[in-house]
């Protein structure tokens, strides 16, 4: 890279800007194919797995103006705001009330609203939407480029897989409305529709009974990763004005007060271990490191965690379980 080269990711939005691990695997990848870091900008600014993350975003901030919105609303609502700011048809960048984005989309994008409306009880879940939005030329930006070695690679690793949801909903319907592992998982912490087949497929590869496939989701740390980033949520709309180093320091002293009382510490006995003077301090020094919700989970599960030390895994089952979930080691 010359002196004045700047690193591809120089070139993104913070918006879509990936994780420091990401970031790492990504330069391997450029490296190895020898991409020039505008190009391979390009590549990651404009894989599906982006614009997921935009609408991921976007989600969380119509729920901070609406936490009542039902989960169809909120689909047409994200994919109408992220339209909306796109085409710079309208300032929603500081304005996510549901009202004006209904409103400013009935006025300058009503074929999209239209369609929308026709087809929102078939798209199932945020990867439905992607799916969706990938199809509607006014979204063309996103994976317009032909399927290439380059371009796959970087999907799959911003945690895009391209799945179709017709064939989740196929196998589904042929497993009886549900899988049957999926039962053994509380419904906040159910991987989403865009996870299923590829973790059936695993389970059935490896011929792992229902029971047991469950358990494995649950202790994995795809569904750590899962637990903090709902929590974060959820706080973000109980506290709107915290910062995000105050949401990390809830959810971390909340993790370290579950797993006292885990290993046997009654609830007083844990609250009172947490505020010990030294306890206080490594809380501390971790949230002045952690940035983002993959930074708490890598520190929480590579520090805290018994599952990578702990764990048999020969086949490497549980490693891409986690990484079918969103999490993969540092």
């Amino acid at each position: 890279m010359s002196i004045r080269e700047q690193h591809w990711t120089e070139y993104l939005a913070p918006t879509i800007l990936p994780t420091n691990h990401q970031i790492h695997q990504l330069d391997l990848i450029r490296e190895e194919l020898e991409i020039d870091h505008v190009t391979f900008a390009d590549l990651v600014r404009n894989s599906p797995a982006s614009l997921r993350r935009v609408c991921e975003q976007v989600q969380t901030r119509i729920r901070i103006h609406s936490p009542d919105t039902n989960e169809r609303d909120l689909l047409s609502l994200t994919c109408l705001a992220v339209a909306l700011s796109k085409f710079q048809c309208t300032n929603v960048r500081t304005s996510y009330l549901p009202e004006e984005i209904r409103k400013h989309a009935a006025e300058t994008l009503p074929g999209m609203v239209q369609h929308l409306e026709a087809v929102i009880s078939s798209i199932r879940g945020l990867d439905g939407l992607v799916r969706f939005m990938l199809a509607d030329p006014r979204f063309g930006d996103y994976g317009a480029a032909p399927s290439s070695h380059a371009q796959d690679a970087v999907d799959r690793i911003l945690g895009w897989h391209g799945t179709d949801d017709g064939v989740v909903e196929t196998t589904i319907r042929r497993e009886g409305e549900n899988l049957a592992w999926i039962s053994e998982i509380p419904p906040s912490l159910r991987p989403e529709d865009g996870s299923l087949i590829r973790l059936e497929e695993l389970r059935r590869r490896f011929d792992i009974p229902h029971k047991i496939f469950g358990e494995m989701i649950l202790q994995s740390p795809g569904t750590t990763r899962l637990l903090f980033r709902r929590q974060y949520e959820d706080l973000n709309l109980r506290r709107p004005d915290a910062t995000n180093k105050e949401l990390f320091n809830v959810i971390i002293q909340f993790r370290f007060f579950t797993t006292d009382i885990a290993d046997g510490m009654t609830p007083e006995a844990a609250r009172k271990s947490l505020s010990q003077a030294w306890r206080q301090s490594i809380v501390d020094s971790v949230i002045e490191e952690i940035k983002s919700i993959d930074d708490l989970t890598n520190y929480i599960v590579e520090e805290y965690e018994e599952f990578w030390k702990y764990t048999s895994d020969p086949f490497g089952i549980n490693t891409q379980i986690a990484e079918l979930l969103g999490y993969s080691r540092k």
